[in-house]
Formats: structure tokens, sequence, C-alpha cells
């Protein structure tokens, strides 16, 4: 997966909330749709999400990227495209109006 589009309009939560309903749409029709198509979308969903490992777990984005532009490795609701989690943003908040 790349940093292409808006992916960082979207967490990791978000998207995975996203492929869920998407299977579920798929398999629901599958029999409306040719093998070749179903094929392709569980080619696609394969190399894009690691199936869960334990009962109860979700399934998560197959990506190792961590660069300035944002890190796709952390799936938690704290995300951020920028890999800072929401609580040291807060911080750097109020240092901010400390100083002010």
């Amino acid at each position: 997966m790349s940093f292409v589009g808006g992916w960082k309009e979207h967490t990791p939560l978000e998207i995975i909330k996203k492929k869920r309903a998407v299977d579920k749409a798929m398999y629901t029709c599958k029999p409306f749709f040719t093998d070749e198509l179903f094929s392709t979308y569980k080619k696609i969903m394969d190399e894009s999400f690691s199936p869960f490992g334990e009962l109860g777990k979700d399934a998560s984005i197959r990506s190792d990227i961590k660069t300035a532009d944002g890190d796709r490795t952390i799936h938690n609701k704290d995300w951020n495209p920028n890999g800072k989690i929401a609580s040291q943003k807060k911080e750097i908040k109020q240092s901010k109006e400390k100083h002010i």
C-alpha cells in the first residue's frame, strides 16, 4: 500500500471497518459475481490485509510503512497520519498555550 490518495482521511480502524462491510457485501452477493471477479477481490484483500491470528482479533493492514508522512504500522484509536498520537498533540498544544 502506498501514500497516494486520501489515506490520511481514515484511521486504520476505519479501514478495517470498511473492509468488513465490503467483505459482507462480497460474500453475501458471491453467487452473482463471476469467479474471476471474486478471485481478484480475494487476491486484493489477501495482499492488503493480514487475516486475524486468534479468535476475536481483527485483521490488520499489511504495511510496514513508517515515514515522516505517516505511520501505517499503528492500528489503534490514537492513530494520526503524522505519527503523533492524540495525547502527544494535546501535550504540545498545552505547552504552547503556557508560553503565550
